[in-house]
């Protein structure tokens, strides 16, 4: 399993680019002693993505039915 998700990984990679992104932020070292208000941004960030691809994905698969209206 977990060859297969590095295969993917792989080819998502050559394809985009993303690691290029990604991986500078993740290694981001937070300062010691800083508040929750230091990741506030990145945090509501990540929600408003979230809900950006969630909401692509739920508005591709909808299919309205007719079926139980009056």
């Amino acid at each position: 399993m977990k060859k297969k998700l590095k295969q993917v990984w792989h080819w998502v990679d050559d394809r985009t680019g993303i690691s290029s992104v990604v991986l500078p932020l993740a290694n981001h070292k937070v300062p010691p002693g800083s508040k929750w208000a230091y990741v506030f941004g990145s945090a509501t960030l990540f929600c408003f993505l979230l809900q950006v691809f969630t909401g692509i994905g739920l508005a591709l698969l909808y299919q309205p039915s007719f079926r139980n209206s009056l």
